[in-house]
């Protein structure tokens, strides 16, 4: 990329949030020396990011298209290549919509194929219409790993991208030989964008489909057990779906993101040294959350897991050892973030080991549930060593 045309265009579909892949990829390749063609279905999202591109000196355009219009597509690249000759190409059209598979109406799954799938098909082909004749330029796709593993309820997600990916593929050795860079880069996980960080909608209404066959029954506790799901929303989205689960439930919520922080407050401190598995953009969630919280992170450490399999694979000496690590002589307390971390033993230990308050998401859950129920009349015995 370094060696493009200051006079060259890129082309980067798919744009939304100021916050988002979409934007940082226009922000990057305008510093690259590249006029950004910033396209995307809202206008006033497009001005915010090409103002942000243009602010960290890069030139950039907004142009509002729809990915699905074939029309759209073409006048997009055309007026990209009436500019100077387009040098990348990035389709990021997605829409990672959930839906039961019995129940999904045509409609809904031809919609996410043409935004998924049909979409970056247009997008490859007129970026390669317009790059052949010079033998030069890159075409980037953004994939998901449902592209290669399709489990419900994404299955017509999966399917759209598991297209996409075969166009990236056949493109690749098609017109590689011809000079063009192609490239289907899966982005395993979700991005602390504005999208996941705001509301993180689609996990909170699959929770709320999850619960639904249970909501006719009388609880006296149910538990909103995910960490990350909780914090990426901030203290009021967590808020928001503890009360919609209160709501359907009628019956007392506990959230493991609200129990890390009750109980670090319960400690009486006000910053903690953390340690989770999550990768960067995560982590960052996870500080505005605690920090907006007012409890302010001193030091984090992460194991940085791509995958759901890296987490797994995780040892509690491993979580030990990165805990020894993490923590300072200034150190006020620790939090080991996330459910899935094995801590069993592990809190323990580095409570005689540091002697200062340690917390893991599975024992601040338990603690938070012990304590709303004893509060409802059922005494529950919690011991912070066990």
């Amino acid at each position: 990329m370094s060696n493009s045309s200051t006079t060259g265009t890129a082309v980067v579909v798919g744009v939304g949030a100021e916050v988002g892949l979409g934007a940082a990829l226009c922000k990057r390749l305008g510093r690259e020396g590249l006029h950004v063609f910033v396209a995307g279905r809202t206008p006033e999202r497009l001005t915010k990011v090409v103002a942000a591109t243009e602010a960290a000196g890069g030139r950039a355009t907004a142009v509002p298209t729809d990915t699905t219009k074939e029309g759209d597509v073409v006048g997009l690249f055309e007026r990209a290549e009436a500019a100077g000759p387009i040098e990348v190409a990035v389709c990021n059209a997605g829409n990672n919509q959930i839906g039961n598979f019995v129940e999904m109406e045509a409609a809904f799954f031809e919609q996410v194929w043409r935004v998924a799938c049909f979409g970056g098909f247009l997008v490859g082909r007129e970026a390669a219409r317009r790059m052949l004749p010079r033998g030069r330029g890159s075409v980037l796709f953004t994939g998901a790993t449902a592209s290669i593993r399709s489990r419900p309820p994404f299955i017509a997600f999966a399917s759209a991208k598991a297209g996409l990916r075969a166009i990236a593929q056949g493109m690749a050795r098609d017109l590689g030989p011809q000079g063009l860079h192609v490239a289907h880069v899966i982005i395993d996980g979700g991005i602390a964008g504005e999208r996941l960080r705001t509301a993180v909608p689609a996990y909170a209404e699959a929770t709320l489909d999850a619960i639904e066959p249970f909501s006719a029954e009388q609880f006296d506790l149910v538990i909103y057990g995910c960490t990350a799901a909780g914090f990426l929303g901030g203290p009021s989205g967590n808020a928001r779906i503890v009360e919609r689960l209160r709501e359907r439930m009628r019956a007392t919520v506990v959230s493991t993101a609200g129990a890390m922080v009750e109980t670090l407050r319960s400690a009486d401190v006000s910053n903690t040294a953390v340690v989770t598995p999550y990768l960067r953009s995560v982590n960052d969630g996870l500080r505005d959350y605690l920090e907006s919280s007012g409890i302010h992170v001193e030091t984090l450490n992460s194991f940085s897991c791509k995958t759901t399999a890296e987490l797994g694979q995780i040892t509690e000496d491993q979580v030990l050892e990165l805990a020894r690590r993490t923590v300072t002589a200034r150190s006020k307390s620790l939090f080991v973030a996330c459910s899935q971390l094995p801590t069993l033993n592990a809190v323990a230990q580095l409570r005689a080991e540091l002697e200062i308050p340690v917390w893991s998401s599975i024992q601040a859950t338990a603690w938070a549930g012990a304590t709303a129920l004893t509060a409802q009349g059922f005494p529950v015995q919690f011991t912070e060593a066990a």
